[in-house]
């Protein structure tokens, strides 16, 4: 993505059903799973929205293990799983993120650390954004109680074209004896997977923001569950 491609994002993080194979947007931008990802199971009724990196043959894919092996080896884009759409969602990459907070001009007015309806997150703005009266934003905010807003303020914001990435958290295991799912960083900032895999063939790239390490690109093992938001592109 540059300056000339041009993307619009899902209206929710990606969640998935397995006992129905079912894959959906959540219904608000902000909503988030939380601790139910620790269900994950290939016949667990309820929803998740943790997803190992590149498994989008599999959502319901678990590993206990945190290299993840040869299963994490190749990439395969959620975005396939989207009914109706053939294949037009999919995953940003590595640069394509860091083109969005960082290098599109006038990135760091356009994006900001936020809280919605008491969830932390980040808030990404159009390039045409033109602010809804009486209600405020500070651009490149570095801590989620600067740009707080409820339900109804947030209405204001999203039919302005903004978009909320929540966070929903990171799904590892308990322990090295212990391989049952946990979830943990809950609320902590949000963690967003690239298509990019690292030169660890072990890890890979995602969009990640919080108030201790900033608003970055980070890697982690393609084996943790991280939040999924997908995009398409538009003319």
């Amino acid at each position: 993505m540059g300056a000339t491609t041009k993307v619009e994002f899902a209206p929710g993080n990606l969640q998935y059903q397995a006992s129905t194979n079912t894959a959906r947007f959540a219904p608000n931008q902000y909503d988030v799973i939380g601790a139910a990802n620790e269900a994950v199971s290939s016949t667990y009724t309820g929803w998740i929205d943790l997803f190992e990196w590149g498994k989008g043959d599999n959502l319901s894919y678990y590993n206990a293990s945190a290299t993840g092996g040869a299963s994490h080896k190749s990439f395969t884009d959620w975005g396939n799983n989207m009914p109706g759409t053939g294949n037009s969602w999919r995953t940003l990459s590595k640069g394509e993120w860091e083109y969005l907070y960082s290098k599109r001009p006038q990135a760091n007015n356009l994006c900001g650390m936020a809280n919605v309806n008491n969830i932390n997150g980040f808030i990404f703005l159009p390039d045409n954004f033109e602010k809804p009266s009486g209600i405020s934003f500070s651009p490149g905010a570095t801590s989620f109680s600067v740009n707080t807003y409820t339900i109804s303020q947030w209405s204001q914001l999203q039919d302005a074209g903004a978009v909320f990435l929540p966070s929903g958290g990171c799904r590892t295991y308990q322990s090295a004896t212990d391989p049952s799912p946990r979830v943990n960083m809950l609320n902590y900032g949000p963690r967003y997977w690239s298509s990019t895999p690292s030169d660890d063939a072990a890890t890979a790239w995602y969009f990640g923001s919080n108030q201790d390490d900033g608003t970055r690109m980070f890697t982690t093992y393609r084996s943790y569950g991280n939040s999924v938001r997908l995009v398409k592109n538009i003319p």
